[in-house]
C-alpha cells in the first residue's frame, strides 16, 4: 500500500494529532511533562516509603534483589508476594539517566531472565541508564508462582487435537480446561483474585518508589504495554518517558483479543507463503489455497496421528500448529526452519518439526497457567463454554488455519474460578503525557489495530508504525523506529506527529 492511500484509510481520517504521516516529513518536538493530576477513582493510594533494596551481585555485571508487596492492596498487613528484581547498571560515558524499568511481556515471562538475555537493544539504552526488570507477581521466579499442573497434566493439554470438532474431542477439550481451572483453584485460590494486571501496576509503582524515582521510564512490549498503560492510568503524574511496543488495545474482550490474533496469524501465514514462494527450494505448492491445505494436511495429519519419536516424545496437531504460529513471531529468521520442518513433514518426517516444538522459541503454550491466571482474570467476559464451538466454526471461516484452535484456547477461561470487577474498556487516561507507542502492519500477535486503538486513548501520545512483518518493532534495525526510540528516552523529545516507518 502506498503511502497516501494508507494516510487515506478510514481509520486514519480526522484524528488530529492520531494521523500518521511519513518518518521523513515529521520535526521532532519536546515531549511536555505531565503535571499533578487526582488520581482516578479505584486507584491504589500512593506508594509508602521506598522499600530498601538489597542489591547482591549475581553473576557477571548483574545485581538481584527482592522486594515485597502485598497480596491484597485493601489489605496491606496481610500476606505478601515477594517479587525477584535484577539490575543491570550504566556503563556509558554520557549523562546518567536514571533507571529505566523494562517489562517482556507474556503475563508470564520472566522480566529477570529476559535482562539476563538482553538484546543489543536493551544494551544500547544502558549507556545511559540503569536497567530494571522484575517478575510480576504470580509469574517465574515470584514467590508464590502460579504453576498449577504436573508435568503429565501438562503434557495432556499440548497433545490434544488442534481444534475439537467430534463429541468426543469436544469432551475431552472441556474435561482438560475444567481441570486446569479447578487445579488453580485448589493450589491458589487466596492468591488468584490478585493476580490482575491492575494488582501487578500497583506493583510496578512500588518498584519505581523502591528504585528512588520521582517518575517512571519504562520499555514495555507485548503485554507488558497493557501494564503500562494500566499504570498510566492508575499512575499518570508518575508517568516518565514511557515506550509502548507491540501495543493491546485494553477496551478488547478476551474472545475478540484471541479472534483478531487469529486473523493476524493467517495474514503473517500469507506473508510466510509468499516468502517461500519466492525461493527455489519451497516445498508448499505454489497456489495459496493448495498451500494452506498441505499445511492443514501436516496438522490433521498429527490431529489423527501423533508422532511420537524414540526417546517417547510427542508431536500433536496441537503442538503443530503452535510451531507454525511461533514462526510467525521472528520472520526472517524463524521462517527458514518453518519451512525445513514443513518440507519434512510433507515427506512423512515429523522429527524437525517436533525439534522446533521442544525449542526455546516455542511462543505458543496452552498449559501457561499464570498466562491464564492473568488473561482469564482481566479479559474473560464468556463464561459459557457452549459458545465456544460457536465461535470456532466462525472464526475458522474468517482464518482457515488459526480461526477455531484460537477459539478454543478461550476454553480455560470460561472455567476460572475468579474475574475482575473491572471488565475491559477504554483507557480512563486523563493527565497523561506523551508517550510512544509502536505498532508493526503485519504483527501475527498484537495486531496494528490495537496499537492504533491505544494511541487514540491516550490522547497526547505519538505512534510510530513499522510496515514490517513480526511481533514487536524496536530493536530490529529499522533506523526509522530505533532513532525515534533513542531519542525519546535520551532525550525527552517524541516526532510532533505520529509517523509510519518503511
Amino acid at each position: 500500500m502506498s503511502v497516501s492511500s494508507w494516510l487515506a484509510q478510514p481509520w486514519n481520517a480526522g484524528k488530529g494529532h492520531g494521523a500518521l504521516t511519513t518518518a521523513a516529513a515529521v520535526p521532532l518536538v519536546a515531549a511536555a511533562a505531565a503535571g499533578a493530576v487526582t488520581l482516578l477513582s479505584g486507584a491504589a493510594a500512593p506508594a509508602a516509603a521506598a522499600d530498601a533494596l538489597v542489591w547482591k551481585p549475581c553473576g557477571g555485571p548483574f545485581q538481584c534483589a527482592s522486594l515485597e508487596v502485598p497480596r491484597d492492596y485493601t489489605d496491606p498487613s496481610g500476606p505478601r508476594w515477594q517479587l525477584p528484581l535484577i539490575r543491570l547498571p550504566a556503563t556509558g560515558a554520557g549523562e546518567r539517566l536514571g533507571t529505566l524499568v523494562y517489562n517482556p511481556g507474556g503475563p508470564g515471562l520472566s522480566g529477570v531472565m529476559e535482562l539476563r538475555q538482553r538484546p543489543a537493544e536493551l544494551e544500547a539504552l544502558r549507556s545511559r541508564y540503569d536497567l530494571v526488570s522484575f517478575d510480576l507477581r504470580g509469574t517465574a521466579g515470584s514467590v508464590p508462582a502460579i504453576q498449577c499442573l504436573s508435568a503429565a497434566e501438562q503434557a495432556d493439554i499440548q497433545n490434544q487435537v488442534s481444534a475439537p470438532r467430534t463429541p468426543l474431542q469436544i469432551a475431552s477439550a472441556n474435561r482438560l480446561a475444567r481441570m486446569v481451572a479447578d487445579r488453580c483453584q485448589e493450589r491458589f485460590s487466596a492468591w488468584l483474585p490478585f493476580v490482575g494486571t491492575r494488582d501487578g501496576a500497583r506493583d510496578l509503582d512500588r518498584v519505581r518508589a523502591a528504585l528512588g524515582e520521582t517518575r517512571l521510564t519504562y520499555l514495555g512490549v507485548s503485554y507488558g504495554t497493557y501494564l503500562g498503560a494500566i499504570y498510566a492510568e492508575l499512575f499518570p503524574e508518575r508517568v516518565g518517558r514511557f515506550v509502548l511496543d507491540g501495543a493491546l488495545d485494553p477496551s478488547l474482550p478476551y474472545g475478540p483479543f484471541r479472534r483478531d490474533q487469529a486473523l493476524a496469524m493467517d495474514q503473517a501465514l500469507g506473508r510466510f507463503l509468499a516468502d517461500c514462494h519466492s525461493q527455489p527450494d519451497c516445498p508448499l505448492p505454489s497456489e495459496s489455497g493448495q498451500a494452506i491445505a498441505a499445511i492443514h494436511g501436516v496438522v490433521a495429519g498429527l490431529d489423527a496421528r501423533p508422532y511420537r519419536s524414540s526417546d517417547g516424545r510427542q508431536l500433536s496437531g496441537a503442538r503443530a500448529l503452535g510451531v507454525i504460529q511461533s514462526s510467525m513471531y521472528d520472520p526472517p529468521s524463524a521462517w527458514k526452519p518453518l519451512q525445513q520442518a514443513l518440507a519434512a513433514a510433507l515427506r512423512g518426517d515429523p522429527e524437525p518439526m517436533l525439534t522446533l516444538a521442544d525449542g526455546p522459541d516455542l511462543m505458543v503454550n496452552p498449559a501457561d497457567t499464570p498466562y491464564l491466571a492473568v488473561m482469564c482474570h482481566d479479559l474473560a467476559t464468556n463464561r459459557d463454554p457452549a459458545l465456544v464451538p460457536l465461535e470456532a466454526a466462525a472464526w475458522r471461516r474468517d482464518a482457515p488455519v488459526n480461526g477455531a484452535s484460537r477459539a478454543w484456547s478461550t476454553l480455560p477461561c470460561a472455567y476460572w474460578p475468579v474475574r475482575t470487577a473491572l471488565p475491559p474498556r477504554p483507557l480512563q487516561a486523563r493527565g497523561v503525557p506523551p508517550v510512544l507507542v509502536i505498532g508493526t502492519t503485519y504483527d501475527p500477535s498484537t495486531t496494528v489495530g490495537w496499537a492504533r486503538a491505544l494511541h487514540r486513548q491516550l490522547p497526547d501520545s505519538r505512534m510510530v508504525e513499522w510496515n514490517g512483518d513480526g511481533h514487536l518493532a524496536y530493536g530490529r534495525g529499522v533506523a526509522c523506529v530505533d532513532q525515534t526510540v533513542t531519542r525519546f528516552l535520551f532525550e525527552g523529545v517524541l516526532p510532533e506527529q505520529s509517523l509510519r516507518c518503511p
